[in-house]
């Protein structure tokens, strides 16, 4: 080696050896602290990760979503029916080995959550129908009167058979008026309308049936008959008919129609008489706006009652 060499590298000074970052004090109690929280959070889940706990959970879960639900909060309902499926799906795929199990089981995780949609959607458009039923009404104000009914054929000798009569092609054909209902109807709005049609339905043995409406347009197309065999029969000149005047009335706000509604039972209800304790009136004006009434109890006036 040569003398400048050696004298180069005595003239050097030994470097001293870098030190490791060990970043603020305290750092390192910090993150041994994060790392033991870290462990147990992960021996609790797997703890809990067990079917016991996850079937609690999803029950819990289920029983808040249908609470919520009769509670009309259906957003949070949904929300809550659908975690509890999702964690049970979750639990299920962690034990799933086949390709075959995991499509099964996601494939029942979609229907169970579409079929309790579908159930809570039903739940809302219910609700929301029997309170729009329920609620004051807007446009109208319906009041029913007194009601009559009779079966077909008519074999009483004290309550006579009304008899509609229309044109059917080239002859005329009678149907027989099963159900009459004195019906007034106000008119609460701001301008002019007509009433366009209406439909009734009456609550026979808990279910909503609809009956056939007898346009009385024309009054003279009402006969009474006396007598089963049709051979006493007369013309009824039915002047305050609802349809008639319906038909030919315009109203002004505050404005009512009053008159008789008349109707046909349907084939199976005409031998006889079905018990019914309510009935619903559908109205749609000329605007195109519709609302239901629901009125009852059905009851006769009581001896001495007059009803105006």
């Amino acid at each position: 080696m040569s003398n400048r060499s050696k004298q180069s590298n005595k003239g050097r000074q030994p470097q001293p050896a870098p030190k490791a970052y060990v970043g603020p004090p305290g750092m390192s109690k910090i993150i041994a602290t994060v790392a033991r929280w870290r462990a147990d959070l992960q021996w609790i889940l797997s703890a809990w990760w067990v079917w016991a706990i996850i079937l609690f959970t999803f029950a819990m879960l289920y029983g808040v979503g249908v609470n919520a639900m009769y509670a009309d909060q259906y957003f949070i309902a949904a929300g809550f029916i659908i975690g509890a499926f999702c964690l049970l799906a979750i639990r299920s795929l962690t034990e799933a080995k086949t390709v075959r199990q995991i499509v099964t089981i996601l494939g029942l995780a979609v229907v169970f959550i579409a079929a309790h949609i579908v159930w809570i959607a039903y739940t809302h458009s219910q609700v929301t129908n029997q309170r729009r039923i329920n609620t004051p009404s807007e446009v109208f104000y319906v009041r029913q009167y007194l009601t009559f009914a009779t079966p077909y054929p008519n074999k009483s000798i004290v309550v006579p058979s009304f008899l509609y009569v229309y044109d059917s092609g080239n002859t005329k054909s009678i149907a027989p008026v099963g159900f009459g209902a004195d019906v007034e109807v106000v008119y609460k709005g701001q301008m002019q309308t007509r009433i366009r049609s209406y439909t009734l339905d009456l609550d026979i043995y808990g279910v909503w049936t609809r009956i056939y409406a007898l346009p009385m347009q024309d009054p003279g197309h009402l006969f009474v008959a006396r007598t089963a065999s049709l051979d006493r029969t007369s013309r009824v000149d039915l002047i305050d008919s609802f349809d008639h005047q319906a038909a030919t009335t315009t109203l002004n706000p505050g404005g009512h129609i009053r008159g008789w509604m008349l109707f046909e039972w349907p084939p199976s209800l005409r031998k006889q008489l079905p018990r019914f304790s309510q009935m619903q009136i559908t109205l749609e004006n000329a605007e195109g706006e519709t609302e239901k009434f629901v009125l009852g109890p059905l009851e006769a006036p009581r001896p001495g009652q007059s009803a105006f």
